[in-house]
């Protein structure tokens, strides 16, 4: 009998402590890139961050192109701290995608983030330099040119895509509360 019991507390310890833990596809992505110094990761491929697009779960996501040198994408940053702060512990997730030149992902972008400040906590930075826009612009959205900044919003089957910059914090507020 103490056999028996061995071997099911076996089987259950190898079916269930050796599992990898759960994560929800975010977590993953927006891991930093420690091996290179800096506080955000950094993709060469579109197909790396993909998953963002794609999630299926109670949260709002709100997936934000922008630029260090796009001065529209620049002034629309505080609307996003304050989406942030504003709904802090509920169910949204912002992402801050920035197609920032590849030679300035060590000085620039880094500098940027610091003094702005962004919060990679609650606005984590994710920097994506695939060069081959044509192939992935549309796989975020059809409609998209490829001007910046766009900002998609989506919560499971519900999306929207905006192709200019939020103006003021309200504007912003208002293409997100329908999903939350």
């Amino acid at each position: 009998m103490k056999t028996l019991n061995l071997l099911i507390a076996l089987s259950l310890l190898l079916l269930f402590g050796c599992s990898e833990p759960k994560t929800d596809g975010i977590t993953t992505i927006l891991q930093p890139n420690t091996d290179q110094g800096l506080s955000f990761p950094v993709y060469d491929n579109f197909d790396a961050i993909e998953g963002l697009f794609n999630q299926q779960n109670d949260t709002t996501y709100v997936i934000n192109f922008w630029a260090t040198w796009c001065a529209p994408c620049v002034e629309e940053l505080p609307h996003f701290q304050q989406l942030a702060r504003d709904y802090t512990g509920k169910p949204l997730r912002i992402v801050l995608v920035s197609l920032d030149f590849k030679k300035d992902l060590t000085t620039k972008l880094p500098r940027f983030i610091e003094e702005f400040p962004l919060d990679p906590r609650s606005l984590p930075v994710v920097a994506l330099t695939d060069k081959d826009q044509n192939s992935w612009i549309d796989r975020v959205d059809s409609r998209w040119t490829g001007t910046i900044p766009i900002t998609v919003i989506y919560k499971n089957g519900l999306r929207f895509f905006v192709d200019k910059s939020f103006s003021t914090y309200q504007d912003l507020k208002t293409q997100v509360e329908p999903l939350m």
